[in-house]
Parts: structure tokens; sequence; C-alpha cells
């Protein structure tokens, strides 16, 4: 090809950061988590249809018994609801347990429910014994400032972003973010972006100290790659190490490049940082080498590469 790949661009919203895509990319995976809770977003759904099914689901959990484990799973008389919040008026939160099981057994499913828009949020997470209000105290904070966003949509504030919404309100540390495009439609060209919060462990990480592994890992290819780049780096403003390998096979061509940032605990600003760029496959038995191979020369990739890094940023307000 000889147009860049990344001439003619767009932002995308992911967790509270941005990265630049092709307009015709194809975002192919989306997965986020927000303080451990998963999401789901159901649309064209009215404040009355909610308020049913939340209703429904509170009865459900009042009505439903127990079962003992260590009793051949024979019902109880303790129902399944623990404890029941209502953070506001489009919003219900429920903590209830299937089991009448010792304390150091006990585990508790959390549901929360919101409604925004004609937008029903369905946030599910675990948890323990020794749960504190604390812990409700944020999923009640999630679910009075989740709203509905459309793909294009990037917000200026440090709202998190996840796919078809957002949650603003006080920014909570614990996140997964997780984002796959193709870069080029209908050939190998694959950009995957990961973010989470950074812990102490990460600091031990490093993509060029483990660079021996690494290079073990392309034993199969002796003799047909080399490396094009690798060092130390930063990318929105965090530190961060970086390496390019061309690989180049029985006709196919390909790119690989990678990104680690260990970030920085506690600083939303600076999350634990995976970032890989991928030209080029394997042939198989469907896609033969014209078809796998690269679409884009080396300076075509290390192009692409550096222009995704640096449009890559932090949205919220420094910390």
């Amino acid at each position: 090809m000889t147009t860049p790949v990344m001439h003619d661009t767009r932002p995308w919203c992911i967790g509270r950061f941005v990265v630049d895509l092709p307009h015709d990319a194809d975002v192919y995976n989306q997965e986020y988590k927000y303080m451990g809770y998963s999401i789901d977003v159901v649309k064209n759904v009215g404040q009355q249809e909610f308020g049913r099914r939340v209703e429904a689901r509170e009865h459900e959990l009042k009505t439903k018994l127990r079962v003992d484990p260590h009793n051949s799973f024979s019902p109880t008389k303790t129902p399944w609801l623990h404890q029941a919040v209502q953070p506001n008026d489009y919003s219900r939160l429920f903590v209830f347990g299937r089991y009448d099981v010792p304390p150091a057994e006990l585990s508790y499913d959390v549901e929360g429910y919101a409604w925004s828009h004609d937008t029903q949020f369905t946030l599910k997470n675990k948890f323990g014994d020794g749960y504190d209000q604390s812990a409700v105290q944020n999923a009640s904070e999630i679910l009075r400032n989740i709203r509905p966003r459309d793909e294009g949509d990037v917000p200026n504030d440090g709202a998190f972003c996840f796919n078809g919404g957002l949650i603003g309100g006080k920014q909570l540390p614990a996140f997964d973010a997780i984002v796959a495009a193709g870069l080029v439609p209908g050939r190998p060209s694959n950009l995957i972006v990961k973010l989470r919060e950074s812990v102490a462990a990460d600091q031990k990480a490093s993509l060029l100290s483990g660079l021996s592994e690494f290079e073990a890992q392309l034993k199969p290819y002796a003799g047909h790659y080399k490396v094009l780049r690798k060092g130390k780096r930063q990318v929105a403003g965090i530190q961060a190490e970086e390496i390019l390998v061309d690989i180049h096979e029985d006709g196919v061509q390909k790119y690989q490049f990678y990104l680690l940032a260990a970030g920085v605990e506690g600083d939303p600003s600076k999350p634990h940082t995976a970032i890989q760029l991928l030209f080029g496959a394997e042939p198989d038995a469907v896609n033969p080498a014209s078809v796998t191979t690269s679409p884009v020369n080396e300076e075509q990739a290390v192009q692409a590469w550096d222009a995704v890094l640096n449009s890559f940023h932090y949205r919220g307000a420094a910390k």
C-alpha cells in the first residue's frame, strides 16, 4: 500500500486514555472492568421497563432460598438477598448469596443496575464475607455516574470510557481495558492495547531484561528475523520499553512491535500499559502467503507504530 496507515484517523477512547485509529479500522474486541465489575449495556430500555425489571429481580432475590451444600444442597430458610441499596432513583444494588455456609466459605454475588437515557447498565462482581460499606459506597458511586456514550464520543474530562458508555464522578483506581483493532481492512494488521492499574509487582517486569527469553521464542525464525529497534521511550508521559522485530520467512513478511510500561502504582495517569502492533500472519489452508504477508513495508510499519504511540495520551486531570 502507498498511503500511510495512519493518514486518516479519529480519536478512540479507552478507559481514561485516547489513541488514534484509522477511520476504517475494525475494532473487533473490547473488554472492560471497573473496580472488578463487568459491565453489560442494553440500549432502547425505557424507564418504566427498567423499573419493572429491577423490581422483578429484587422479588426473585427475596423469595429464592439458599441451599446448604453440606447437606445435599437442601433448601434453608435464608433468602438469597443479603443487602439492597438504592444509590438514586435510577439505580439499584443487590448483594446476595446462594449458599448457607460458614463465614469462612461465604462469598456474595453483586449485581448493580442503572438506567440513563434509555440505556440499561448491568454490573456484576463478587464480595467476600468480610466486605465493608466502602465497597457498597464505591458501587453506588459507579451506578450514580454511569451513562451511555456513542462510539466516537471522547469526554473532555477524566470519565472512564468503556464500550457503549462512560463512568464519571470520583475516579476509582482499579480497572482493566483492552481494545483490539485491525488497522488495514481485510489484512493482518492488529493493534492491541491493554491497560490496568499499576501494582508494586509490575516494577520488576522489563521487556528488555527479558529480551533473551523473548528471542528464544523467535528460534523457529533463526536467520529470518532482525531487531529493528529496542530501548526505552516515553509514551503518554510513562516510562516504557519497546522492541520492534522484522520477520521474513517463506514469502511472508511480518512486523511484530511491542511496548511495555510498568506504570506508577497509585497514579491513574500512569497505568500498566502493554501495546502490540502486528503486521502479517502465518498462512493457512484458507489464506495464502499473498494474503497473510504484511500489507506495509518496514518504513510504513515503523511510521504507524510511532504514530499510534505519539497519539496515545491521558485525558484526565493530572494527579
